[in-house]
């Protein structure tokens, strides 16, 4: 059922319709690839590892037997969305393949949905990235090791799995960046969380937010994906110079290169439960011509600039820092800044930030070398005579009330921040893989409207990290 359009004379009642309006609402260029309306159901924010108040130098969180609460949540919810498939499974990331209990989850949940006998496809993408070591061949490795425990008699189970680069041209370099798990057009787990084991459950683990939502919404997963798919059949069909592609598949027991799979099914509409929007981005080379593939980058610029209490930002950066050059968004720091100063309003603007030069335990970097002073700079240079109505700080992000780096055996690594949260009132929140630094990935996530669904994250995320990040936080009067 498609939402009455709304006439301009008759603004929209909501922080979201008047997004979806921004965008060109049913007759924007964008509409149907890269956004629409759509509805959740229920909505469990994940995050890791969720330790907000202990000690950076207590190593328990990741020496102990347990998996921290909030960790073994997510890893719930994934296997919970794997293992229930019962049609069609979708899963994409970001290279290097899923390691350690990521992939153990897949490879039980695959081996739970053979013993089902129910036919179900499984479409896993990842993108294929400058820094990655990956191949064909570690990919049809990969394919073995989750398909372990399926027999290899099994015809009801069908796997595909595929590695791919739609553009290779300078900063027209595109590859999916969505961190997706879809499960029958039902449930989806989206958000910043790569399958990554070392990153999130060893030492010095990355912060980071997804979610797992229920509803119709999950079928909007499943036909972004669609989209990536389909470009791939076409490359391998006609291959382009500019991009790379590879796929390879599992079926009774055999592993079969250039194994390509079906579309996801038709999955029946649904409009209960909360209203949201889809959010999708294309980068270069899916879609023809100059069809505007990164078109809803507007999206939180529009949000920031209706602001009337409150933005929330938790992110890794707000610039990007690639081969000796700082990037930044003008209109993101313009929205923010037309925020601060609004002259009937009065808006508290919060950002927390990774760690100038954080790293992962691992070593894998979360940073573009972004300093917070350098945000601040940016806002600055753009206030001109303008008074000032509102507050802004901006906070590396810590853990607990002392300690500013992870410890052990000696060894210091600053904390890190990769979540890709925007939250605007307390009621308008972001929750996928796209961050706010200039880039040109394929990504998608949700834009939801529910105060109610917000409260949880406040209660639960955001609130301790402010609690434990703010002390370092600087401002305009610094």
């Amino acid at each position: 059922m498609k939402a009455p359009k709304i006439e301009s004379s008759d603004p929209p009642e909501s922080l979201l319709d008047r997004c979806f309006e921004a965008l060109g609402g049913e007759s924007g260029p964008g509409h149907g690839p890269l956004y629409g309306r759509t509805h959740i159901e229920s909505l469990k924010w994940l995050q890791t590892p969720g330790i907000w108040g202990a000690s950076p130098s207590d190593n328990s969180y990741w020496q102990g037997p347990d998996l921290p609460a909030a960790s073994q949540d997510l890893l719930d919810a994934m296997a919970g969305a794997v293992g229930g498939t019962r049609r069609f499974l979708d899963i994409a990331s970001l290279e290097p393949f899923a390691t350690g209990r990521f992939a153990d989850l897949l490879t039980v949940g695959l081996g739970n949905i053979a013993c089902s006998g129910l036919p179900v496809t499984v479409r896993i993408l990842f993108g294929s990235h400058p820094y990655s070591k990956e191949s064909p061949e570690s990919l049809a490795r990969f394919l073995e090791r989750i398909t372990a425990r399926v027999p290899r008699d099994n015809s009801g189970l069908k796997v595909v799995a595929g590695r791919m680069v739609t553009s290779t041209q300078g900063m027209a370099h595109t590859w999916n960046h969505a961190k997706i798990i879809a499960s029958d057009g039902r449930r989806v787990v989206v958000g910043g969380h790569n399958l990554w084991s070392d990153d999130y459950f060893g030492f010095a683990p990355v912060h980071d937010l997804s979610a797992r939502i229920d509803g119709a919404a999950a079928a909007d997963a499943h036909r972004f994906l669609d989209q990536l798919w389909g470009w791939m059949t076409r490359n391998a069909a006609t291959p382009s110079a500019d991009a790379v592609s590879f796929s390879v598949g599992w079926d009774s027991g055999q592993i079969i290169p250039g194994l390509l799979p079906a579309m996801a099914p038709d999955f029946v509409p649904g409009t209960l439960g909360h209203p949201a929007l889809y959010v999708a981005r294309l980068g270069s080379g899916v879609l023809p011509g100059p069809f505007p593939g990164n078109g809803v980058v507007r999206v939180p610029c529009d949000a920031f600039r209706m602001a009337t209490r409150s933005i929330r930002l938790s992110q890794m950066d707000l610039g990007l820092g690639y081969r000796g050059t700082k990037y930044w968004s003008p209109d993101l720091f313009q929205s923010l800044t037309d925020s601060l100063t609004h002259p009937g309003r009065s808006v508290g603007i919060e950002i927390v930030l990774s760690d100038t030069g954080a790293v992962a335990g691992s070593g894998t970097p979360y940073s573009w070398g972004i300093t917070p002073r350098e945000v601040l700079d940016q806002i600055r240079s753009r206030l001109a005579d303008r008074p000032v109505t509102g507050t802004l700080k901006i906070a590396p992000i810590r853990t607990s009330a002392s300690g500013d780096v992870w410890e052990h055996g000696g060894r210091q690594v600053k904390i890190s921040n990769h979540a890709k949260l925007w939250m605007v009132d307390d009621r308008l929140f972001h929750v996928g893989s796209d961050n706010l630094y200039p880039h040109n990935l394929q990504e998608f996530g949700y834009v939801v409207e529910s105060p109610s669904l917000a409260a949880p994250l406040l209660r639960e995320y955001w609130n301790p990290m402010w609690t434990c990040s703010s002390k370092m936080a600087i401002s305009l009067e610094d």
